[in-house]
C-alpha cells in the first residue's frame, strides 16, 4: 500500500501541473464581445477557478484518517471551507454555463455543476445528521466530481482532435461534451481502483 504522505504530495504535484493546463484554456473561454459582459465573464471565471482550486487542495486532507482523528475541529473547519468553495465555484460555473459561446458545452457543464452541488449538499446533510459512514460516501462522490472538472480539461484537446475540423471550435459540440463523460469515467476508474 502506498504511503499516504507520498501519494498526497504526488497528488498536489499533479494538481499544479493540471492547473497550468486548465489555465491555458481560461483565456479561450471568455466571450469576445469587448463589453461589460466580457469583463463579468472573466471575473466569474476566476471565482470559479480559484474556489474550485481550493476544493481540489482541501479534498485530500479531508480523507486523512490521521487528520480526522487528531483534530475533529480542524476537519470540520476544512469541511466548511470545502462546502463553501464548492457552492461558490459551482454557482459561478453554473452562470458561466448559461453564458457560454458553445451552448451544448455549457449545458453539459451546468449538469456537472448540479451533480457537484448535490453530492456536496448530500455529504453536508449526512454530516449534520450524524450519519458519518454515509457522509463519507457522499464526500467521496463530491470529491470525485470535483476532479472531473480538471480531468475533462485534459480531454478537450483529445476531443477536439476527434471532432471533424480538428483544431477549430466546431459547431459539432458532441466531442467537448464527451470529454465530460471521459473525465467522469476516468475518475470512476480511479476511485474503483482504491
Amino acid at each position: 500500500m502506498l504511503n499516504y504522505a507520498k501519494s498526497l504530495w504526488t497528488y498536489y504535484y499533479l494538481l499544479i501541473v493540471l492547473m497550468f493546463v486548465a489555465l491555458s484554456y481560461v483565456h479561450s473561454e471568455v466571450p469576445r464581445e469587448g463589453s461589460d459582459k466580457e469583463i463579468l465573464y472573466f471575473i466569474v471565471l476566476w471565482v470559479h477557478f480559484v474556489f474550485g482550486a481550493v476544493t481540489l487542495a482541501i479534498g485530500p486532507m479531508q480523507f486523512s484518517e490521521r487528520i480526522r482523528r487528531s483534530s475533529k475541529r480542524g476537519h470540520r473547519a476544512l469541511g466548511v471551507a470545502y462546502v463553501s468553495c464548492v457552492f461558490l465555484s459551482g454557482a459561478a460555473g453554473f452562470w458561466m454555463a448559461f453564458n457560454s459561446t458553445m451552448p451544448m458545452f455549457g449545458y453539459s457543464l451546468a449538469l456537472l455543476d448540479v451533480v457537484w452541488m448535490v453530492t456536496t449538499g448530500a455529504a453536508l446533510y449526512f454530516a449534520l445528521a450524524g450519519n458519518i459512514p454515509t457522509h463519507a460516501l457522499w464526500m467521496k462522490r463530491s470529491f470525485l466530481t470535483t476532479n472531473v472538472f480538471v480531468l475533462f480539461r485534459l480531454f478537450i484537446p483529445i476531443a477536439l482532435l476527434l471532432t471533424p475540423g480538428g483544431k477549430h471550435r466546431s459547431t459539432s459540440l458532441r466531442s467537448p461534451c464527451k470529454s465530460h463523460f471521459g473525465g467522469y469515467w476516468a475518475s470512476l476508474n480511479g476511485a474503483a481502483a482504491k
